[in-house]
């Protein structure tokens, strides 16, 4: 962290925390060292022969930009090992610069337009995508580059998704940062695949996006949000598509290599988050937009990084005199943080089916989400740090959550008592609370909207693992019944 950004740090978040950021920064910096495809499998790639080959238009807004970016950025595209693409240059330059340089390439898959003033970015792209005649359209800005096999990996994911029914809304890649003269490469972005919650925290998808253009040019990019355009666009995107994904087989999908190089220069966003502070609150107002369309109850508010949200769901609801009794439940159910969070995020969200936060001892995280293989990506991390890329503290859906700190809901209490009364687990359960749980629920008797289920648990600081397949069991079960387990950095156990 240079010393500007250290200070604005200090000055919106207090000494204590900056010197805990400055730790995170240190610990996440890890030994990255880019490997670009070899010459070989290049070569491959350009021969391979597509029996429908898939057009892909690349839109590169350019306002007076630097020359040897510029080149740099066009290169990167005249470079790649698929060929059937073009790429659309809407300039909103006064000078002659952009079409001079674009003009020395002599090759018909660069179009050149001239925007007659500029209208910012999103008005400027936006006359890019009209023109574009692809079915796909990638964004690229002006002072960046992709690598040589990046349309490649992209149309082989589109080309594979069709064989099998598949359509993608879009598709992202991971990504890094390079200095100016794209010499070092560094600040590597491995992202996962589409995560909603993720997504209402913060644009980790950004570069590479490639979207279906009809799409695209149906939804375009809003001015209104500058400098956050395309976390918006994708949300939109999102919104449009998932309700009809069920049936058509639409996905988003996710290229796990890194296709794309943002530059760092004294004028960029990856070299100075501060300069585009605009871009935050734009950010922030299209998340807003989202659940507000969405019809779901929750405020955004700013968390302690630049660019970096939480999504607080609440009640909305308006209590009277008439209702009292139902006020009072609710303050009962919300009485504490957990209960808080179940009770408001349950009611918002139908697609979630368990919540689940961090379980800690002793100042660090022993468990909390998991992947596929048990694993906890925070274990043993200091809870003042943020983690890689702050994910230790933004709300992201997981395959699996820890059952030491998991609410789940009513509708779902059926698995408890199944794992519950599995002979294989009996020591971990308070067998005469889940007797008391099952009768309740098959009478009808239970009329709480969720279950915590730290309160059915003997302990919590077990000293064998029989909770982590426990965990794994419910939290597998939970998705095949059709509902996503949501991660809440808010909601702590200590044990």
């Amino acid at each position: 962290m240079n010393i500007a950004r250290v200070r604005d740090y200090i000055n919106r978040n207090g000494i204590k925390k900056t010197f805990y950021a400055i730790v995170d920064k240190v610990v996440e910096k890890r030994d990255y060292s880019f490997v670009p495809p070899t010459e070989e499998e290049l070569g491959k790639q350009r021969r391979r022969v597509f029996s429908n080959p898939v057009t892909i238009s690349i839109v590169v807004p350019t306002y007076e930009t630097n020359e040897t970016y510029l080149r740099a950025c066009i290169e990167s595209v005249l470079s790649q090992t698929y060929s059937y693409y073009e790429l659309i240059i809407a300039d909103a330059s006064t000078s002659d610069a952009v079409k001079t340089v674009t003009s020395s390439y002599d090759d018909y898959r660069i179009k050149y337009m001239h925007l007659e003033k500029n209208e910012g970015i999103s008005v400027n792209t936006n006359a890019g995508i009209r023109v574009a005649i692809g079915e796909y359209i990638g964004l690229l800005d002006h002072d960046d580059v992709i690598t040589p096999n990046a349309f490649y990996e992209y149309v082989t994911l589109i080309e594979n998704g069709r064989k099998n029914g598949v359509n993608y809304a879009f598709i992202y890649s991971d990504e890094d940062k390079c200095d100016a003269e794209c010499r070092r490469f560094f600040e590597p972005n491995f992202k996962p695949d589409f995560n909603l919650d993720l997504l209402l925290s913060n644009n980790y998808i950004c570069h590479f996006l490639v979207m279906n253009a009809r799409l695209m040019k149906e939804l375009k990019l809003r001015k209104e949000y500058d400098g956050a355009q395309d976390h918006d666009l994708v949300l939109r995107a999102y919104a449009a598509t998932c309700e009809m994904a069920a049936h058509k087989r639409v996905e988003y999908g996710h290229i796990a290599k890194v296709l794309y190089h943002w530059r760092c220069h004294e004028a960029s966003t990856a070299s100075n988050p501060a300069s585009k502070d605009y871009a935050y609150e734009a950010g922030k107002r299209a998340i807003e937009d989202y659940l507000l369309k969405k019809g779901l109850s929750a405020v955004v508010e700013y968390t302690d990084h630049k660019g970096f949200f939480n999504v607080i769901y609440r009640d909305g609801m308006t209590y009277t005199s008439d209702n009292g009794e139902k006020l009072k439940k609710k303050n009962i159910l919300t009485s504490t943080v957990r209960g808080r969070i179940a009770y408001n995020t349950f009611l918002n969200r139908f697609d979630i089916g368990a919540i689940g936060g961090t379980v800690i001892k002793k100042g660090r995280h022993v468990g909390g989400p998991m992947d596929q293989t048990k694993t906890c990506p925070f274990d043993g991390m200091n809870i003042h740090l943020s983690g890689y890329i702050h994910r230790a503290v933004l709300k992201q859906t997981f395959p699996t959550l820890d059952i030491r700190n998991m609410v789940i809901r009513t509708e779902l209490a059926y698995l408890l008592i199944k794992y519950a009364k599995d002979d294989r687990y009996l020591s971990l359960f308070d067998r005469g609370r889940i007797l008391k749980l099952e009768d309740e629920v098959s009478n009808g008797e239970y009329d709480m909207p969720f279950v915590d289920m730290t309160s059915y648990l003997i302990s919590l600081d077990y000293e064998d693992y029989e909770y982590l397949d426990v965990s794994l069991g419910i939290c597998r079960e939970i998705g095949m019944d059709g509902y996503l387990c949501l991660y809440d950095p808010g909601m702590n156990t200590e044990i």
